[in-house]
């Protein structure tokens, strides 16, 4: 007899409810209808904690944000921050994310979802707005970025070998334009032998 896989409400936060059915069919997995039940309560509990990160992630991101413009005034936020153990590292993904919402105005929940790398690598590349909106909406915001960077890469490959080409029929062209030259010169000592 198959355990039947229930919809079940994971209370992320007292504004976010999310209404959750297992994919899984941990019976697939296992023989044992417990062990079965036990990894379904399992993976609602992993559902729970990674929605509990991503609100505590954006709950860090704010307060930070907030000691940054009040320590602002003095400059004595990077001191503040190693005294309560928060590292470089995550002071300057704090401020790439805030560098992201200010320019580009996009959802705070969306920008903590995003990986370091992915925002740094967005703040350091020019990317347009609709790009970046594209890549904070998408569902797998990975593989979008990825898309979008090789999309990008292949436009700058083709600028680059149509720059050359351009550069070498200048350079085809200044050699003509001298021959010719060479050559009137060369027309006319003889006009005038």
């Amino acid at each position: 007899m198959a355990f039947e896989r229930k919809k079940k409400e994971v209370v992320l936060s007292e504004s976010k409810v999310v209404e959750y059915k297992s994919k899984i069919d941990y019976l697939q997995y296992t023989d044992n209808e417990n062990e079965a039940r036990e990894l379904l309560n399992l993976e609602h509990q992993v559902i729970f904690c990674s929605g509990k990160i991503e609100e505590m992630r954006q709950k860090r991101w704010e307060a930070l944000t907030q000691m940054r413009l009040i320590l602002k005034k003095d400059g004595s936020f990077s001191e503040v921050m190693k005294l309560i153990g928060i590292s470089k590292d995550m002071i300057y993904d704090i401020n790439n994310r805030e560098k992201l919402f200010v320019k580009y105005e996009v959802d705070r929940q969306e920008l903590a979802k995003l990986p370091t790398r992915i925002v740094r690598d967005l703040v350091k590349e020019d990317f347009g707005k609709d790009e970046i909106i594209e890549i904070v909406k998408a569902e797998n915001f990975v593989e979008k970025y990825k898309s979008i960077k090789e999309d990008r890469n292949k436009v700058e490959e083709v600028q680059v070998v149509e720059f050359e080409e351009e550069k070498r029929k200048k350079e085809i062209l200044d050699k003509i334009k001298w021959h010719e030259k060479e050559i009137k010169k060369l027309k006319k000592e003889y006009d005038s032998l």
